[in-house]
C-alpha cells in the first residue's frame, strides 16, 4: 500500500468533514490514507507519495505558516493542488483576474484592510441597497456579513453576541447602523475585504457546486440556505442535495477551469444561475469540501483521479 496524507487541522470542532468515504476506494487501487493536521511540526512528509490537501479550514488566520508548511511538503513529495496553484487561489483576488478574461462573477469593489470608505459607498457604487461583505482570504464564511441599507424585515439591528461557537449564534444579517459600522471595521481592521451585491437567487435556486476531477467532471450538489440565513455552508445548516446539472452548467465550469495554467487535481466551481449564464461565486482549488456522502459514487471517481494523476508523476 502507498501511503498518502490528507491534509487537515489539529481541531475539527464544529466543522463537518466528508472525507472518509474516500478511504475505502483508495485502499481498492493500493493507497492507504492518513490524515495529518497541517500543524504538525515533526512529519516526514517524504514518506507520502503525495499529500492531497484536505480539510484545512483554519488556513485563513495562520496564512504565512500554512503558506511555510505547504512550501516544505512540495520539497518533499508531490503536493495537491500544486503549491503555486494554491497560492494563487487562497486570494479571492484570483476572482478578477478570471473576471478579465471573461467569466462572468458578481461585482465586486476590493478593498484593503484599514480602509476607512464608509458602507454607504459601497450601496452607491454597487447600486443596491443590500450587500454582502467577506475577507479575501478566507474560509466557511466566517466573517462573512450581508448589510441591508434599511429593512422592513425582522432583521438584527445590532451586533450578535459572543457565541460559544464559531458557527452559531444569529445570522449576521444587519441593518446598517453605528453598531454595524463599527462591527466591521474591527473585522477588517487588519484584514482585506471585498464587497458585492446579495445573489438573492441563492435563497431559492440555489448555490451549485460541480466538481471536477483530473480536469473531468465527477458530480454536483445544490447548496441552500437554511430558513433565515443567507450562508450556504452545511455548518450554519445549509441544505445539500443531489444535482443533475445542466449541460450549459458544465460546460461553464469546464470553461472556467480552461483559464488555469495547469489542470487540478481536484477542482469545485460554485456557481449561481442567472438567466442564460451562470456567474462564478467561488473556484475552490484548496480545500473544497467534495461531498462524497451525498452523491454515490463520486469517492470511487476521485479515486481513479488520484491513481491516474499518481501513475503519470
Amino acid at each position: 500500500m502507498q501511503p498518502i496524507a490528507f491534509l487537515t487541522m489539529s481541531n475539527l470542532d464544529g466543522f463537518l468533514g466528508s472525507d472518509e468515504p474516500a478511504i475505502g476506494p483508495l485502499a481498492d487501487r493500493g493507497f492507504s490514507v492518513e490524515f495529518v493536521p497541517w500543524q504538525s511540526r515533526s512529519v516526514d512528509w517524504s514518506r507520502f507519495a503525495a499529500v492531497l490537501i484536505r480539510s484545512t479550514w483554519d488556513y485563513q488566520e495562520h496564512l504565512t505558516d500554512y503558506l511555510r508548511t505547504l512550501e516544505t511538503i512540495d520539497a518533499n513529495t508531490q503536493l495537491f493542488n500544486p503549491l503555486a496553484m494554491v497560492e494563487w487561489n487562497v486570494q479571492k483576488t484570483y476572482l478578477a483576474e478570471l473576471a478579465k478574461s471573461g467569466v462572468p462573477i458578481v461585482p465586486t469593489v476590493w478593498e484593503s484592510a484599514g480602509s476607512t470608505r464608509s458602507i454607504e459607498s459601497f450601496f452607491d457604487e454597487l447600486g443596491v441597497e443590500d450587500i454582502v461583505i467577506k475577507p479575501t482570504v478566507g474560509a466557511s464564511a466566517l466573517d462573512t456579513f450581508r448589510i441591508l441599507r434599511s429593512s422592513t424585515e425582522p432583521i438584527s439591528r445590532s451586533t450578535p453576541t459572543a457565541a460559544g461557537s464559531k458557527f452559531s449564534g444569529p445570522p449576521p444579517i444587519w441593518e446598517l447602523s453605528d453598531d454595524v459600522r463599527e462591527r466591521v471595521a474591527t473585522a477588517y481592521r487588519n484584514r482585506d475585504y471585498m464587497v458585492q451585491p446579495f445573489v438573492a437567487q441563492i435563497l431559492d435556486v440555489g448555490e451549485h457546486s460541480l466538481f471536477f476531477f483530473g480536469g473531468g467532471f465527477s458530480h454536483a450538489v445544490r447548496k441552500v440556505p437554511a430558513a433565515g440565513d443567507f450562508r450556504v455552508q452545511s455548518e450554519f445548516g445549509g441544505r445539500l442535495t443531489p444535482l443533475d446539472p445542466e449541460p450549459s452548467g458544465v460546460t461553464a465550469g469546464l470553461e472556467i477551469l480552461s483559464r488555469l495554467d495547469s489542470t487540478p487535481l481536484y477542482a469545485r466551481v460554485d456557481l449561481v444561475p442567472r438567466g442564460s449564464e451562470y456567474l462564478l461565486m467561488e473556484l475552490e482549488l484548496v480545500e473544497p469540501s467534495l461531498y462524497f456522502e451525498t452523491v454515490p459514487g463520486s469517492a470511487e471517481t476521485f479515486a481513479v483521479a488520484v491513481e491516474r494523476q499518481l501513475s503519470t508523476g
